[in-house]
């Protein structure tokens, strides 16, 4: 009677195909550009207060931060200092969380000397997600860029990125931190302006 051996795959066949899998499932940000978008004479923008969908009281605030220093950091355009962009809302009596009109957009355009207003929506912020027995950070946020004169949105993008990394997948080690997630996902997203 013959003995029938059965191949077994070899480990690193296994990590190879792990591998493939976890590169398979990475997809980049979902991109609108308008079509006649010319994003050369946009020179100095104001990014408005980031509106917040999650449970987490600052992750608005804290994705703000972050997205406006990696614009910054990149150097794409001219970013009116938050203090100024919030005192002409007031003054002029707008309410950008209910999103902006176009004479509005005009309106914030012409007192602050800008060409473009972005907004941005958290739409998760989970510091420590559990997935089973393990736990990891999830971030997700969206942003648009709104043309002043028009009042027409003429970039928008959104991301959404968990914090495991490949060897915390296979091995438990190093989840990335909230903090340099949501950095991750900011240039991802700036990247598509570029």
């Amino acid at each position: 009677m013959a003995i029938k051996i059965t191949p077994r795959p070899s480990v690193s066949s296994i990590l190879i195909l792990t591998l493939l899998f976890f590169l398979a499932s990475c997809s980049g940000p979902t991109l609108y550009v308008h079509p006649s978008a010319n994003f050369s004479l946009v020179k100095r923008v104001a990014v408005l207060p980031f509106d917040n969908l999650t449970d987490e009281r600052t992750a608005g605030e804290i994705v703000h931060d972050i997205f406006v220093t990696q614009l910054l950091a990149r150097g794409l355009f001219g970013v009116v200092e938050q203090g100024e962009v919030m005192r002409v809302i007031r003054e002029k009596g707008l309410n950008p969380s209910k999103g902006l009109s176009a004479t509005e957009a005009k309106t914030l355009g012409r007192a602050l000397n800008i060409q473009g207003i972005i907004l941005g929506t958290v739409e998760v912020y989970e510091p420590s997600k559990r997935g089973g027995n393990i736990s990891y950070p999830v971030v997700a946020f969206s942003v648009r860029m709104v043309e002043v004169e028009k009042g027409e949105v003429i970039w928008k993008t959104g991301y959404s990125k968990d914090g495991l990394t490949l060897p915390y997948r296979l091995f438990g080690l190093n989840s990335k931190e909230i903090p340099t997630l949501t950095q991750e996902v900011a240039n991802a997203l700036l990247k598509t302006i570029e």
